[in-house]
């Protein structure tokens, strides 16, 4: 789908003032506290997530007016009147041309999401980012035979074609007669037929890149604490829409103040924690709806690592003890341990969610929360195991261990002395290799991200090793003082 690298420019966002970042099929984030990983994360997840409605609203859609009068030579109200007296109407254009608007909309979708949706994906107050700009760099896989249709009204259907040197729209009339139009409101029609013209023609341009093809899913910081308050927000939901629907009644003028206060309380909660709880809603129904079989293997590697299972029984979400784990419980999941909860969203989303890995973007804030560290390096083994069946993962992360375990996935993929037999020793299987140009790695410091360097023995990241040698170099001195202390004795 995509033709080349994805990257990305931000400045002043956060704790960022200035920074690139090119995404791989696996990318890193590592570094301090307060250093803008998850600022960078949720902006990139904000962008992907909005990028296909910025492009189709004002002010990035008119640059598809500007692109109709160039090629066209006419109008956009003469396009649409033309379609609507059935005519073809048809521009010569090429491969080099299309690639020039791309980059030109990418541009301004960029422009108008930095002005115009930052602050919203972070619940930041407007113009809380105004100094903030993020510009977006891709290109999009262009096919040379396009045919593609949208129903346009009742009875009428667009039409799209494009053979590589022509591009052309048609629209059919299936129902109605020559003398039936007269019955369609013009203006009405006119307004809806100019949006679905531009969604044909964005859809030439990027397949719905990010919408059908490319699709961004994030797990934030704040996932493993939704299965303990989602059902207070579903209440406080419920009890605020009964009060919008008394405030409503006949008679009653005054707005319920009850109304205000739960919605004071619900609004505050950035867009990835918006989207998480309202996945989290979701698993029950999905779980059971398929008889709580998962419909991937990726689902049942975080069985094994958490030695249970996870399932839905009369829309209760539960946590079950596999068969081969000692213990025997079956409990809700809110009695469940953190790393329960933290592992659930996960789960549920990997088996009753992502039917094609190819198709998904995964972005997880901190995947290391909660667990142990042997947990640490099975989630990573399960993390390459997706990036090698398709998907593009993203991670910001503290762990050292989940650094070190990605630098031996990347020496597996290396020509070892004793071949497979090494690998099987130690319990690799062939899908946890991760070559080196499938990592990108930075550490975010100094209001930046500094790129990694990496090589066939992994990425270099000693973001962590001073703190380890520091506190190894104390615990040997004590331990030494403690020896000639004894000793003096």
């Amino acid at each position: 789908m995509l033709s080349g690298p994805m990257k990305f420019a931000v400045k002043n966002l956060g704790p960022i003032s200035e920074a690139t970042l090119e995404l791989g099929e696996l990318t890193v984030i590592s570094g301090l506290n307060n250093t803008g990983k998850t600022y960078m994360a949720y902006a990139l997840y904000g962008f992907m997530r909005k990028f296909d409605s910025v492009l189709l609203r004002p002010p990035v859609s008119e640059t598809f007016d500007s692109i109709f009068l160039e090629k066209v030579a006419k109008s956009t109200d003469d396009i649409e009147i033309h379609l609507y007296d059935n005519e073809y109407v048809e521009w010569k254009t090429d491969s080099n041309a299309l690639a020039a608007q791309q980059k030109e909309l990418i541009q301004r979708v960029s422009q108008a999401y930095s002005s115009n949706e930052l602050h919203g994906v972070f619940a930041a107050p407007e113009g809380h980012f105004e100094d903030v700009s993020l510009e977006a760099e891709f290109g999009v896989e262009l096919l040379s035979d396009v045919f593609i249709s949208l129903e346009a009204g009742e009875s009428k259907e667009l039409l799209l074609r494009f053979d590589g040197n022509v591009v052309g729209f048609e629209l059919r009339d299936s129902g109605l007669e020559s003398e039936e139009k007269g019955e369609v409101d013009l203006d009405e029609w006119l307004m809806g037929i100019d949006d679905d013209i531009k969604r044909l023609y964005s859809y030439l341009l990027f397949r719905g890149v990010f919408e059908s093809h490319f699709i961004p899913t994030i797990f934030s910081s704040a996932r493993h604490s939704i299965p303990l308050f989602v059902n207070e927000l579903d209440y406080a939901r419920s009890q605020w829409f009964q009060a919008r629907i008394r405030e409503r009644r006949p008679g009653k003028s005054v707005e319920n103040p009850r109304g205000r206060e739960l919605t004071r309380g619900i609004a505050n909660y950035a867009l990835p924690i918006h989207f998480n709880i309202d996945l989290f809603r979701g698993f029950p129904a999905r779980a059971e709806r398929s008889d709580n079989s998962p419909q991937d293997p990726f689902s049942a590697e975080v069985e094994k690592m958490m030695r249970a299972r996870f399932a839905s029984a009369d829309g209760e979400l539960r946590f079950t003890a596999s068969d081969e784990d000692e213990l025997s419980f079956d409990i809700p999941l809110f009695l469940a341990s953190s790393s329960a909860w933290e592992m659930s969203s996960l789960y549920f989303y990997l088996g009753y969610h992502m039917r094609d890995a190819r198709n998904h973007f995964l972005i997880i804030d901190e995947p290391e929360s909660h667990l142990d560290t042997a947990n640490q390096i099975r989630l990573t083994r399960i993390l390459a195991r997706l990036v090698n069946s398709g998907a593009k993962v993203l991670i910001t992360t503290h762990s050292d261990y989940i650094v070190r375990e990605i630098n031996n996935l990347i020496m597996l993929s290396a020509p070892l002395d004793g071949g497979d037999g090494i690998k099987r020793k130690m319990g690799y299987e062939k899908e946890d290799e991760l070559r080196p140009d499938q990592v990108q790695a930075y550490v975010a410091e100094n209001g930046t991200l500094n790129e990694c360097s990496k090589d066939r023995f992994g990425i270099e990241m000693r973001v962590f090793d001073k703190t380890i040698d520091e506190l190894n170099e104390r615990s040997e001195e004590l331990a030494s003082h403690i020896i000639m202390n004894e000793s003096e004795e």
